[in-house]
């Protein structure tokens, strides 16, 4: 699955840490982290897609406002989604 609609790829502490809290520029947000992530502050659920080294989906999740979620740290591709998609373990990402 190719995506590139409306995709931000975010570098920054602040960035990651923001989200896709408030923003509605972006359907959603790409960057590497290992220490989770966060829902406080959204007010929608969110797919949250883990990806490996290759951006092999290896975890997926849909995250409800002001959750918690962790993953083997292995792992530190992580694309944050506004929307439910078909996209399932074993998948490949392009972006």
């Amino acid at each position: 699955m190719i995506l590139n609609k409306k995709i931000k790829f975010t570098t920054n502490l602040l960035d990651k840490t923001i989200g896709l809290i408030g923003n509605h520029e972006f359907n959603g947000i790409v960057f590497k982290t290992r220490f989770g992530i966060h829902t406080f502050g959204l007010k929608e659920t969110i797919t949250v897609l883990i990806l490996d080294k290759n951006k092999k989906v290896v975890k997926t999740k849909y995250l409800d406002p002001n959750s918690l979620f962790f993953w083997n740290p292995k792992y530190f591709w992580v694309i944050e989604l506004r929307k439910k998609v078909q996209i399932k373990v074993g998948d490949k990402i392009s972006f």
